[in-house]
């Protein structure tokens, strides 16, 4: 009788675990959909005045050096340049972020001069990109918050229980 009320406990106990970690699978599942989806639709603060969001728009249309399917990067921050001289406020994709981060990458000066159309000097280079790494430092967070949840999912498909929860309010 013994070994059978045992055999009970022990399958009530594992219907129970594997209940708990369908659960658990589920709950990681459907908070990384969240998370996709909160961060697909993300806009970052870029922190830009008016002179520096004319900058921008200049360097956008003279001097963002591209090739090939990088020329993607110059038609969207063309929207997002739009929308922060009507808004006074420069908020932007991660895809418009990071193109212009990669844009200003390529910029060249000598000196405290510049030659491009753009940039009369350095200070002017360095605080607008400032904000953009700023911007993407912001990207790279949530991209790590991304990589969690989905290790996260992982783990719990294979039965392991990941160390934290997965975050998904915004920062």
């Amino acid at each position: 009788m013994k070994t059978e009320e045992t055999q009970v406990n022990t399958l009530n106990t594992a219907n129970e675990l594997n209940e708990f970690q369908a659960n658990a699978l589920r709950e990681a599942e459907e908070q990384l959909e969240a998370l996709r989806k909160e961060i697909s639709n993300k806009k970052y603060l870029i922190d830009l005045n008016k002179k520096d969001i004319d900058l921008i728009e200049k360097f956008n249309a003279l001097d963002a050096q591209w090739k090939f399917t990088e020329c993607l990067g110059v038609i969207e921050l063309e929207k997002e340049i739009r929308n922060a001289k009507k808004e006074k406020v420069f908020y932007a994709n991660a895809v418009a972020v990071e193109a212009m981060y990669y844009y200003l990458s390529k910029v060249e000066g000598r000196g405290k001069t510049t030659n491009t159309e753009t940039f009369e000097n350095v200070d002017d280079f360095i605080r607008v990109l400032k904000a953009f790494t700023s911007g993407k430092e912001k990207i790279k967070t949530d991209g790590d918050r991304l990589s969690h949840a989905e290790f996260v999912v992982a783990a719990r498909r294979e039965g392991i229980e990941a160390e934290s929860p997965v975050e998904t309010t915004e920062n």
